[in-house]
């Protein structure tokens, strides 16, 4: 098992430590950490915290797709653009971000580059910056970011590829939820990508299933992740139809009027998330 090391140069991250109120959605190829990652910032809203949903994946942003928001080209981009010369403000957030008001509560949500080619534009000091700021605008930031952890082959200080953006989210993070497939191949990508974060690294198991791993699906995983990676297994989300009435409806979980075992499970993982960030 190869396990990647996503340290980034010390200096692009060095002052953000104190920041706190960063989760970053990360999961290995084809795991549904977006999907995933768009729940969990709806249920830590519902406590009436200041939430804003990040898509800073440098390859497949899809955010505002799952919403059904009109991407205007601004989002992320915009916003490191105004970072870089240190004019950010909070009435820039309010412009270059989409509010979406639920039950009495809201999210903000920042959609991704508008163009795969603009991925260089998702630089570790730009994005460094923008989370300090974020993190002083708000009690939350769930940041979904790109699945590739590989640095350059000469080395993570000379790492300045499009990887660059997912290894300093995950190292400036206060926690790494890391998402995988509950199947064989999903594990397999699984542990062989992943290595423990900074901080907090939390595996859970998306789209659990009988007809995969037998009757008790969430035991024979967390034996796996056990025995071969020496890491416990936080959270289990079972397969559920309303992902894909999610792509059709842009309605997260939560709002299609129906309970379900995932939404459940998501909603155990806000809760055990948002009391960690509060220790």
């Amino acid at each position: 098992m190869t396990l990647i090391d996503f340290r980034v140069p010390q200096s692009a991250v060095s002052d953000v430590s104190e920041l706190g109120k960063h989760i970053v959605c990360w999961g290995s190829s084809g795991s549904g950490k977006s999907s995933i990652a768009t729940n969990l910032a709806f249920e830590l809203a519902l406590s009436g915290k200041k939430i804003f949903l990040v898509d800073a994946d440098s390859y497949h942003p899809s955010i505002a797709a799952l919403l059904g928001l009109v991407d205007s080209g601004a989002g992320i981009a915009a916003c490191l653009r105004l970072c870089r010369k240190g004019r950010m403000t909070e009435d820039d957030l309010s412009r270059l971000s989409q509010q979406i008001e639920f039950d009495d509560r809201s999210i903000g949500v920042v959609t991704g580059i508008p163009s795969l080619s603009r991925w260089p534009e998702l630089d570790a000091e730009s994005l460094s910056d923008f989370a300090r700021f974020l993190a002083k605008n708000c009690d939350i930031v769930v940041w979904d970011v790109a699945s590739y952890l590989e640095l350059s082959l000469y080395g993570p200080e000379s790492s300045t590829g499009r990887n660059e953006a997912t290894n300093t989210l995950l190292e400036l993070a206060d926690l790494t939820i890391g998402l995988f497939l509950a199947d064989p191949v999903g594990v397999n990508r699984f542990l062989f990508d992943c290595k423990v974060a900074a901080k907090e690294f939390w595996p859970v198991a998306n789209r659990v299933r009988n007809s995969v791993l037998g009757r008790k699906p969430e035991s024979e995983v967390s034996k796996v992740l056990l025995e071969v990676a020496g890491i416990n297994l936080v959270e289990s989300i079972r397969e559920d139809p309303g992902f894909d009435t999610m792509l059709a409806t842009a309605k997260p979980l939560r709002f299609q009027g129906r309970g379900s075992k995932a939404q459940d499970a998501i909603a155990r993982l806000a809760k055990k998330a948002s009391e960690y960030l509060e220790e």
